[in-house]
């Protein structure tokens, strides 16, 4: 196939769950891919294993939108326990987040997915600040004949999609949806451009495109099968936010405000009456098993127990907005701190084993009393990762240190 026709074109705007049914990568062998990533290590001394493979920028249009930001985080304080890990390591620590620059190319352009990551080039020539991190591996492993096997044409593609894979509602919140904000910038009307996504489009996608005003039909779907051959898309023109390719990977938990000032912007027209003390229940894993004692503290304390799983992007950016005081298990749910009110008081419960700074990072941005607390390991049955076991949390001396600050 060589290209879109212009009825397959009006197919694709027409059907929003349309699927490129061509995906990411020819899998290397095992034993092949570990001992090129030894070579690429042992060569990289903070370079690109082959600076050949890189476009110059002297030859991308790229634009400043943003200049760096940087923000010195508090010390990150808990209320029983060591601090978590990845939260110990940012605490007090200055943190910076980088310029971000929007790229156009305007000549044919190479758009490849390569286990689910962009990978962008212009006469094989990779466009570092519109391809993932990864990006100079790909050309290691000789793909580049393979992408060449399936090809489609498109034009106005405004690239927001980066090797995080799936739709997980914190990945949107805090990285997709963030690069939206320089749509204006490109000169084109918003309803001109496409747009890939890797799964189908959730409830909250379709809410934020709607404000948007971009519909379903504007994004292409490319399938994520993994037995399928990579493929390529030849684009006429290109766009894209520079947070794609470098280490902001999140720019909303960057301290990128913004980004954060971009997302509240979308579904907070005004900042609501702070009053409310909830704790976040979750239906699936990671579920937050308090003890009886601290139910009965929470449950004086006025706390209400909220489901976000059913809950709009609208009502729930209101719930967090109106909070007081939120007790949670570490989960997507809490990228709703975005929303929240400078002083609002947020305790985030970890589970033994792991943790990630990304939390403390916005609510620091955000201005907000956060404090963490480590809890125990419950077993579930088929656990996908180790994050997603339960977490039980019986020490009340802790909930009431924290209720004590909260005051």
């Amino acid at each position: 196939m060589d290209g879109f026709s212009a009825a397959q074109i009006d197919q694709l705007r027409a059907k929003p769950e349309t699927i490129l049914s061509v995906a990411e990568s020819v899998r290397a062998p095992k034993e092949l891919l570990s001992q090129q990533l030894a070579d690429v290590r042992s060569s990289l001394d903070g370079k690109p294993a082959d600076p050949l493979h890189y476009l110059d920028r002297a030859s991308i249009d790229a634009i400043p939108v943003v200049e760096p930001v940087t923000l010195t985080l508090p010390e990150a304080r808990s209320v029983g326990g060591a601090i978590p890990n990845l939260v110990a390591k940012r605490s007090g620590k200055l943190h910076a987040a980088p310029r971000v620059e929007l790229v156009t190319i305007g000549k044919q352009t190479r758009l490849s997915f390569a286990r689910s990551t962009p990978y962008v080039t212009v006469d094989d020539q990779v466009v570092p600040q519109l391809s993932a991190a990864h990006s100079y591996l790909h050309s290691l492993f000789n793909w580049r004949e393979e992408l060449r096997k399936n090809v489609f044409e498109i034009e106005n593609v405004y690239l927001i999609h980066d090797h995080f894979g799936g739709n997980n509602f914190a990945h949107w919140l805090m990285d997709w949806a963030p690069r939206f904000a320089f749509l204006d910038e490109v000169g084109i009307p918003r309803s001109k451009l496409h747009f890939f996504s890797p799964m189908p489009l959730s409830s909250v996608q379709r809410s934020t495109i709607a404000r948007l005003g971009i519909e379903p039909s504007q994004f292409i779907r490319f399938h994520r099968d993994t037995t399928s051959e990579p493929y390529t898309l030849l684009i006429s023109r290109l766009f894209g936010c520079s947070t794609v390719g470098c280490d902001l990977r999140r720019p909303a938990q960057y301290a990128s405000s913004w980004a954060l000032d971009f997302v509240r912007g979308l579904f907070l027209e005004q900042d609501l009456p702070r009053n409310r003390n909830f704790r976040i229940g979750r239906k699936g894993t990671r579920q937050l098993l308090l003890s009886p004692e601290i139910e009965s503290l929470l449950e004086a304390q006025g706390f209400e127990t909220v489901f976000l799983e059913d809950m709009s992007l609208d009502n729930q950016a209101a719930l967090f907005n109106s909070a007081k005081t939120i007790v949670s298990a570490h989960g997507a749910a809490l990228s709703n701190l975005i929303f929240c009110q400078p002083g609002t008081n947020v305790l985030e419960i970890f589970p033994p084993d792991y943790s990630t700074g990304n939390f403390f990072t916005v609510a620091a941005a955000r201005g907000l009393n956060y404090f963490t607390l480590s809890g125990d390991r419950v077993e579930r049955e088929k656990a996908k990762h180790r994050r997603d076991h339960d977490i039980s949390v019986s020490d009340v001396a802790a909930i009431k240190l924290f209720l004590e600050q909260c005051i």
